[in-house]
């Protein structure tokens, strides 16, 4: 999450120009990597553990912390930096070790993300950005001119809003409820089923959580099998739990 001290407080939308380039020519180059508070989504972890062909327990474990919001109480994970070096683990001089499965907020970058439509919602009053402007930063000096939508797009960042709208959506609105803060059994079954998803797995098929709702055999199936799949389910069973909106179907007695 970006310093509030580099954001430029002017609302973008996707229409709004801009300049810049990133890349090993300039001075600034993996700066950005170095002492940053990198947030991941659900799916960013999903792409990289997949793309590094590790469990979610070991990616966790290897690759990132947990802190917890103090005001929620909502557990959220963050990339680990080296110790001595303060700089993401997945830096390397020649750049970014996964640059093709990199987060969102390195997608976005140096656009921040202030809200998002909500899904459905084809009203983009809803929707604004923001410039990071880092003094060290020189990619606004230099490269082709770009919109907002242009960069989300060319970074392949829209994708990966589109992916985490659900779960945005659960977090926004949780929050907004007024409802007491996680405890800590709530946090432990919220962070397993967004991210500790081989966990997830076990907890849904080797106990006897199916037969509690009434799920297709087509979706358990491809629960199975999906990673993604299950991720969605996961998101629905946090709506149906927090009673946020009836997602599931429990099973009739």
């Amino acid at each position: 999450m970006p310093n509030m001290d580099v954001v430029e407080r002017v609302a973008l939308d996707r229409s709004s120009k801009f300049t810049f380039s990133c890349n090993k020519d300039l001075s600034c180059w993996n700066l950005c990597c170095r002492d940053v508070d990198i947030l991941l989504t659900p799916y960013d972890v999903l792409e990289m553990r997949t793309a590094l062909g590790q469990s979610s327990g070991e990616f966790l474990q290897n690759n990132t912390k947990v802190i917890i919001d103090p005001k929620t109480k909502i557990p959220m994970v963050q990339i680990m930096l080296k110790p001595n070096e303060r700089l993401c683990v997945f830096s390397k001089e020649e750049g970014c070790s996964i640059y093709q499965n990199r987060p969102l907020l390195c997608r976005t970058y140096p656009i921040g993300i202030a809200a998002l439509r909500k899904k459905d919602d084809p009203n983009p009053e809803d929707e604004f950005f923001f410039f990071i402007r880092e003094k060290f930063c020189k990619g606004f000096s230099q490269g082709k001119e770009f919109t907002v939508g242009d960069w989300l797009q060319d970074q392949n960042a829209d994708y990966l809003l589109e992916k985490n709208k659900d779960w945005l959506e659960f977090i926004l609105r949780r929050n907004v409820m007024g409802v007491e803060p996680f405890n800590e059994k709530e946090a432990s079954l919220y962070f397993m089923a967004v991210y500790d998803l081989d966990k997830f797995r076990k907890f849904v098929f080797d106990t006897k959580f199916l037969d509690i709702f009434e799920i297709s055999k087509e979706r358990i199936e491809a629960m199975k099998t999906s990673d993604e799949e299950l991720l969605k389910f996961g998101i629905d069973y946090l709506f149906f739990m927090f009673r946020i909106k009836k997602t599931l179907e429990p099973k009739k007695t």
